[in-house]
């Protein structure tokens, strides 16, 4: 009588390769060895007991969504407390066998719990901060059995979309579920068929060696994680596969966000919600001089000026943690006391509850950029020559002055200054001997007015001055009579001395203009008539 034969059948969906995964299995035995293959929980879990990657049965059996195991604990599964110190005894053990069989009650999502026969199997080089484990767990039943049902075998290795397979030390792909159809694609092999040579190769070493291993396996857009479980006595070994495509993909965006983040031109700053600062780049380094390893753990104050007052920095981190952002110039100090211009840019993250974690703050030394800022400003208010303000900041400030005299109900005045003569200075000594009769005669009216006073060039060798603020008209006379004589002092150009005279014409602010120009102007009169 011939014996019953039963096939497990796949289909390769979306693939150019019409693969028939079939395989005729001639025992009961062989079926359930096949079973077992998808009914093991897998999980991969690193030396401080944190699981990191599983298939999809252990999800199953809790009763659990996925992403909430990744990450997740195993001490925080386990329902019984002299369980869970069996479980960190093996964890923390440097004398732990090459397999290890450990019994324990996981929590379901309900009050329940489900008691799984797990297989520990030491790895080391484990792809995590440290060594870890292998735990290939099942669900006995009351004899202490794993029980099968045969007609939901055709059914539930279509439900796993991880790879399950069972290849003989001869290299003959003895099982395979419906999750492994990419990887037979890529292969190019079938369920009953050889494996790659080097695949050949891989599994008499494991089997030889008893040891498990790790493989990792890169399919054209897909990462799939291969762990190879050896059973030396029966000459085969099982394969776990776990797709990692999508841990990959985060992994390669991490190190590239590290990379941004240390190789970025603006310096980063990642502060606590209490402002201690927990990360800094290179260029925060570079920027502020303080080193990483002093700077962590210190609150951000520590790089505050003093040019701000206290209530500005707490309007700065007060409108990011209301707002989720703020930016703007702010004045800070480096390590060596200097004080330096930066533009600043603060980002608050927030968790579920909108509470801020976390304060990311972006800036760059804008030195440069206020020095080039200020010298466009100086060439477009002052004169090259002499220093002093140009015609056009002059009218500038002299409408100010003239507004806050209008204010406080104030007197101001407008001096307007001429050379007498000094056409002749340059048609006998040269211009370049007028440039600096020029100059010494600006030096010397700052040095007569008052520190209040605006002291402008307009032109040629006229010169004018605003006198803000004063008591009454007298005081201008006084200053006039003061730049008089010191202009009049005697020069000393190219060794020789000369002498020149200003004329000087003086206006008054209400009485004799109510603007600027009109004020301008009434000071030009009088110096032509002063002149005269």
């Amino acid at each position: 009588m011939s014996t019953p034969v039963t096939y497990v059948t796949g289909f390769v969906t979306g693939s150019h390769y019409p693969l028939s995964m079939k395989r005729p299995v001639s025992a009961i035995g062989d079926l359930a060895s096949a079973a077992e293959l998808d009914h093991e929980a897998v999980l991969l879990v690193s030396r401080d007991a944190t699981i990191r990657s599983h298939n999809d049965v252990l999800p199953r059996i809790l009763e659990r969504d996925e992403a909430t195991l990744v990450g997740c604990k195993l001490h925080d599964l386990l329902a019984d407390r002299e369980e869970a110190l069996r479980f960190e005894r093996l964890f923390l053990s440097d004398t732990t066998p090459s397999s290890v069989s450990i019994t324990a009650g996981l929590r379901t999502v309900g009050e329940g719990a489900v008691r799984i026969q797990f297989r520990a199997f030491p790895i080391s080089g484990f792809r995590a901060p440290e060594d870890g484990f292998v735990l290939i767990g099942r669900v006995p039943d009351a004899s202490g059995r794993l029980q099968f049902d045969v007609q939901s075998l055709a059914l539930f290795p279509q439900e796993d979309p991880n790879p399950v397979l069972r290849i003989s030390e001869r290299g003959v792909l003895e099982y395979a579920n419906k999750g492994s159809w990419m990887l037979l694609a890529h292969w190019g092999t079938e369920i009953g068929g050889q494996v790659p040579l080097s695949w050949i190769e891989t599994v008499r070493e494991a089997v030889e060696s008893g040891d498990i291993r790790e493989v990792e396996v890169e399919m054209g857009f897909k990462t799939i994680h291969l762990v190879v479980v050896p059973i030396p006595e029966k000459g085969y070994v099982n394969l776990y596969g776990l797709d990692i495509t999508r841990r990959r993909h985060v992994e390669r965006k991490l190190r590239l966000d590290a990379q941004v983040f240390e190789n970025a031109m603006e310096a980063i700053m990642i502060c606590d919600p209490d402002l201690r600062i927990i990360d800094v780049n290179r260029a925060f380094c570079r920027i502020t001089a303080y080193s990483r390893e002093e700077i962590l753990g210190e609150h951000a104050s520590v790089l505050y000026s003093g040019r701000h007052e206290l209530s500005f920095y707490r309007g700065v981190w007060g409108t990011a943690r209301r707002t989720g952002s703020w930016q703007g110039e702010v004045w800070d100090r480096r390590r060596n006391g200097s004080v330096y211009p930066k533009w600043l840019s603060v980002s608050a993250v927030y968790d579920e509850s909108h509470a801020v974690t976390r304060f990311i703050s972006i800036f760059s030394d804008i030195t440069a950029l206020k020095q080039s800022e200020e010298q466009l400003f100086h060439m477009a208010h002052y004169d090259s020559l002499t220093g002093l303000a140009n015609r056009r900041y002059f009218l500038e400030l002299l409408e100010k002055a003239l507004g806050g005299c209008a204010r406080s109900g104030g007197l101001a005045a407008v001096m307007f200054i001429d050379l007498d003569g000094f056409k002749l200075v340059n048609d006998t000594l040269g211009h370049s001997s007028g440039d600096e009769l020029l100059h010494m005669v600006a030096v010397r009216i700052r040095e007569a007015v008052r520190a209040t006073d605006t002291v402008a060039r307009i032109g040629g060798d006229e010169f004018t001055v605003i006198l803000p603020d004063l008591k009454d008209a007298q005081n201008a006379a006084v200053l006039a009579r003061k730049i008089l004589g010191r202009i009049a002092e005697p020069y000393e150009i190219e060794l020789r001395e000369m002498l020149v005279t200003p004329s000087i014409g003086i206006a008054l602010y209400p009485g004799d203009a109510g603007d600027a120009d009109q004020l301008l102007q009434r000071a030009d009169s009088a110096m032509y008539r002063a002149k005269e």
